[in-house]
């Protein structure tokens, strides 16, 4: 077991971003799970805060294109760096293999919105065995149509603390405004101004909007100056431009996650 935790270690630190590596207060755990019928295998890792103490935990949804655990798109592993911020500032994260991805089986090209949704809780319900972390601060993180995903999911089960959106996409149809409604959780909704992948003013009025249909106040929506659709800094901002750009994930948006977080599920 000591043996596994040092390579584990060893492995984090190689895959991390320089400016990352100083100071890791965290372990990384290669875990697996089941779907509720058994019949998907899901694989990831999960960082657990090295004071692992009712700690709250974030599951990382993510877009639609199959990703890593890492999720990394155009080169730039950004569940990664998410989730090594996170849980050095005492966050768990669990990241997962897309299906079809990895270790991860099934098809993700089969998976309807519900599919992906119940994937979300049954990570929920694997978290909730997991010593140290607190089984009524789960919470859903969702990245461009992990927004809708993450909304689902949060709108049939109360096991779902809380939902932060990256970029995600709030539905305006009918069945998307219905489902928003339902929401009563605490919503964290950040979009990055030169994002030409999703409208972001436009998404970011209905996280606000079609959830206080349904009375939630507790709704917080954020739009960040010069970040694209992978909260990058960007020139012309067009996908094209993603593998060129030498930058990690946003700061400033980590550390609007991260005081978010603190305040409303830390510290309560």
């Amino acid at each position: 077991m000591k043996n596994l935790l040092i390579i584990a270690t060893i492995l984090l630190i190689w895959t991390l971003p320089a400016k990352a590596q100083a100071v890791n207060s965290y372990i990384a755990h290669q875990v697996s799970f089941k779907s509720a019928d058994g019949q998907i295998n899901y694989s990831g890792t999960l960082t657990l805060p090295g004071d692992v103490n009712n700690v709250p935990a974030v599951i990382i949804v993510s877009d639609s294109a199959k990703q890593d655990r890492d999720g990394k798109m155009a080169g730039h592993p950004l569940f990664a760096q998410i989730a090594d911020y996170l849980s050095n500032n005492g966050i768990a994260v669990l990241r997962l293999d897309d299906r079809g991805v990895g270790k991860t089986t099934g098809e993700l090209e089969l998976a309807t919105t519900r599919n992906l949704a119940d994937d979300a809780l049954a990570a929920i319900q694997f978290l909730k065995g997991v010593n140290g972390i607190s089984k009524n601060k789960i919470g859903l993180m969702g990245h461009g149509e992990g927004g809708a995903v993450i909304a689902l999911a949060a709108a049939g089960s109360k096991d779902v603390a809380f939902l932060i959106s990256l970029a995600g996409v709030a539905m305006a149809d009918a069945n998307g405004v219905k489902t928003l409604a339902k929401l009563q959780v605490p919503i964290l909704a950040l979009h990055g101004d030169k994002d030409l992948e999703v409208a972001a003013e436009q998404n970011l009025d209905n996280w606000k909007k079609y959830t206080a249909l349904g009375g939630n106040r507790k709704v917080r929506t954020v739009l960040l100056s010069g970040l694209n659709h992978l909260f990058l800094p960007c020139k012309t901002c067009t996908i094209a431009e993603y593998p060129f750009i030498r930058a990690d994930f946003s700061l400033r948006t980590l550390n609007v996650i991260n005081l978010w977080l603190q305040a409303n599920m830390v510290k309560r």
